[in-house]
């Protein structure tokens, strides 16, 4: 009887059983970059995102992606070709932008938006230190949380170089036109089950043998 409770929870538990977390990957964002002094460029995929400081000027650079709606998201990785990386090592800082993604990718000129790219929530960091080097960086909670919130709508990354010397080339992306990987990997939660009429059916069986034994099991012992 014993074994008609085990075989009957056993049943339930493999048909509501969910199904496993899902991976999904978003390629091919609009990209550009700002410079400190408002000039920018971009606003279209493939394009050139150069960060850091380049003849002169220091630059900041974006990725705005399509987040598509469904199930939460629960975790976020970017891989980006960091293309050519002068005077490396350098840290690439992952930050958050309050701008809107649309008025981003306007590229028009707009110093506030070289402010925003590279200040706010830090959501991560990688080093690059060889051209080309494919950089990896794990998106924290705060990431999440915004992209989250940014499900069914356009969500932007700001890029900053948070070191180098001053005065000197320092850049990451330096010459990334059209380079890849350029990718956005996302976890999502699996979506819950819905079984079907058969699966109901078996759910309420395994049910009924799970009760049933153990109400045999229960009145055994008020006899003994």
């Amino acid at each position: 009887m014993k074994n008609k409770i085990i075989m009957g929870l056993a049943l339930v538990a493999a048909l509501t059983g969910g199904e496993a977390a899902s991976a999904e990957t978003l390629s091919g964002p609009l990209a550009g970059y700002y410079r400190d002094n408002g000039v920018a460029t971009g606003g279209s995929v493939g394009n050139n995102h150069t960060t850091g400081f380049f003849a002169g000027n220091d630059h900041r650079g974006y990725f705005v992606y399509n987040i598509p709606a469904g199930e939460p998201i629960t975790g976020a990785t970017l891989s980006v070709n960091a293309a050519y990386v002068l005077n490396g090592p350098n840290t690439l800082e992952v930050h958050d932008v309050t701008t809107s993604p649309e008025t981003v990718v306007s590229f028009a000129p707009n110093v506030a938006i070289y402010n925003d790219l590279g200040t706010g929530v830090l959501y991560g960091t990688a080093v690059a230190t060889t051209d080309r080097q494919t950089l990896t960086v794990t998106l924290n909670a705060d990431a999440i949380s915004a992209i989250n919130a940014a499900r069914g709508k356009s969500f932007a990354l700001g890029f900053a170089i948070a070191t180098g010397n001053s005065g000197e080339d320092h850049t990451i992306f330096l010459g990334s036109g059209n380079t890849t990987p350029r990718d956005l990997i996302l976890s999502r939660a699996a979506p819950a089950p819905v079984p079907t009429m058969t699966e109901w059916a078996m759910i309420l069986l395994g049910t009924i043998l799970a009760g049933s034994a153990a109400l045999y099991i229960q009145r055994r012992k008020q006899a003994v």
